[in-house]
């Protein structure tokens, strides 16, 4: 793994698109949040037509819902540059069927590069602490939920996942500290920190000042 610290959330962003127009992949897996969507406003302007764009994880909401990583990474990349290859996770048949046949529009793909990020209590994509089944679980794609929150998820399996050329975990804020240090720990649980299962040298941390300040050395 590599780790890039940098000073702000800003920064987080424009490092990660920078290392994005490096890679200049073809097949990307997308994630939501504010700091995938600050890259996204970045990378807008830039020529992307060729590229493939899946999700590794989404929430099982029309895009059209403030919930949707699907519409926020609409409104923020994929819509301005005009993007026709877009692979959605929700099709509104049901949680499982939905995934099922995400798995099966997957085929062969190997993505180039998978952005993820990091929960406050150790989850990535969505596998979260306590979603019991993920470590032995069939195929590449699951429906799942959060803990606490509704709505229900489809989530990429991180045996599928880690198989991305190029792993971005983007993470900023206080609130990731403990988990970032836990993520970075020689030792874990994967079902504590489910997180801690795309660990490899194919992963690439950008996070900033505030999410490193657990870290030493």
């Amino acid at each position: 793994m590599t780790l890039d610290v940098l000073d702000s959330p800003e920064a987080v962003a424009d490092a990660a698109a920078r290392r994005f127009l490096d890679l200049a992949p073809r097949s990307v897996g997308l994630a939501g949040g504010s700091t995938p969507a600050r890259l996204y406003r970045l990378l807008r302007h830039v020529d992307l037509g060729d590229v493939e764009w899946w999700f590794g994880d989404d929430r099982w909401v029309p895009a059209d819902h403030e919930q949707s990583n699907e519409g926020m990474a609409r409104r923020e990349l994929l819509d301005p540059i005009g993007a026709t290859r877009v692979h959605p996770m929700f099709r509104g048949e049901s949680p499982a069927e939905d995934a099922a046949a995400y798995e099966c529009e997957l085929g062969d793909t190997v993505l180039d590069l998978l952005l993820v990020g990091l929960g406050d209590d150790g989850h990535t994509l969505s596998v979260f602490p306590g979603f019991d089944d993920w470590p032995t679980a069939p195929g590449r794609v699951a429906a799942t939920r959060a803990p606490a929150n509704w709505p229900d998820r489809i989530t990429l399996l991180p045996s599928y996942a880690r198989t991305a050329r190029e792993i971005h975990f983007l993470v900023t804020g206080e609130a990731k500290a403990e988990a970032l240090e836990r993520l970075l720990a020689p030792t874990g649980d994967e079902r504590v920190t489910p997180a801690r299962a795309l660990r490899g040298p194919n992963v690439r941390i950008f996070c900033d000042a505030d999410a490193a300040g657990r870290l030493t050395g």
